[in-house]
């Protein structure tokens, strides 16, 4: 997506205002390193992305030239990462838990609009993400 990183992405057309999209991710293999992504373009995006080797999720903004990072250091504990994503007309919500713990990262929409970000593309797409050559299992996938 940016920053030059190849990536394995699935995702589908953002075509309602509200909603909540949930998945986990397995902790068996030590080379994970996958999440969600809200994508645009390659200039504007929103994702959080789970590194096992670091035990670490890393949330990236981007706005234009602007790029925003955040690394959390997680507890290892559990199974499985627990990711969800809620979002309405005002933000995009992502919540990573990891059995008690939790951690919360928010873009706000707005910077995904055709008329804040100035691109032609045409439309906000949701998915997952994996960086290639990792191996990674999610499981439970619920879109509501």
């Amino acid at each position: 997506m940016s920053e030059n990183i190849k990536n394995d992405f699935i995702g589908f057309r953002q075509t309602e205002f509200d909603g909540k999209f949930t998945f986990s991710i397995s902790r068996e293999n030590q080379s994970t390193e996958a999440g969600v992504i809200v994508y645009k373009d390659n200039k504007h995006l929103f994702k959080a992305l789970y590194d096992s080797k670091k035990n670490a999720v890393t949330f990236v903004k981007q706005d234009s030239d602007l790029i925003i990072k955040k690394e959390v250091k997680l507890k290892a504990e559990g199974s499985e990462i627990n990711f969800s994503l809620v979002f309405d007309n005002e933000n995009y919500q992502v919540v990573v838990s990891n059995n008690k713990e939790k951690i919360l990262d928010s873009c706000q929409t707005r910077h995904f609009s055709c008329e804040e970000s100035d691109s032609p593309f045409t439309g906000v797409v949701i998915g997952l993400i994996r960086n290639k050559n990792v191996k990674c299992k999610f499981n439970n996938l619920s879109l509501k």
